[in-house]
């Protein structure tokens, strides 16, 4: 019965999360269902301490179980999202698209433009008389990859990751 306490909480926060993405608002996806995956799973909490008692097996079971549907879920969803081959073969859907239109939009120019267009609408870069800086939210973000590419033993400088990568 606990992953099935876990599994209903969890299609409850994806039929919100569904809900909230149709909403108008700049918040980025992953931030909308990180806050209603809480909210549904601090529900679960209360509900599995009721049911079961805080130290119970099934308690630890079910919330095991809801934080990897979840993580499952965000994986899926941002791969779908900003994967290169998914954004290529819904764009290859259309019977209007040729190679030169494949070409053209992965240019490396316009994927670079895109990508920074994508990072100044979310907040993490902000251009100010020609120059883009980082906003304190994209330091974080910085800070934090640096951090993963340190400990997964990769080189935390982009020059020397573009020179190891092409040489």
């Amino acid at each position: 019965m606990w992953f099935i306490y876990a599994l209903v909480i969890w299609l409850v926060a994806l039929a919100a999360h569904a809900m909230a993405c149709r909403l108008p608002g700049s918040s980025e996806m992953v931030t909308r269902f990180a806050v209603i995956g809480s909210v549904a799973g601090t529900c679960l909490v209360w509900l599995l301490f009721a049911r079961y008692g805080i130290l119970a097996s099934e308690t630890f079971s079910a919330l095991l179980a809801y934080s990897l549907l979840c993580e499952v879920y965000l994986f899926l969803s941002t791969l779908a999202r900003y994967s290169v081959t998914a954004t290529l073969l819904l764009m290859l859907r259309r019977p209007s698209s040729t190679y030169e239109t494949v070409l053209q939009m992965y240019d490396s120019a316009s994927m670079v433009s895109r990508r920074i267009e994508r990072l100044l609408s979310v907040g993490l870069l902000v251009e100010s008389r020609g120059e883009l800086r980082l906003t304190p939210a994209g330091r974080r973000v910085a800070y934090r990859f640096a951090v993963l590419r340190k400990f997964f033993g990769h080189s935390t400088d982009p020059d020397t990751a573009v020179e190891r990568a092409s040489g």
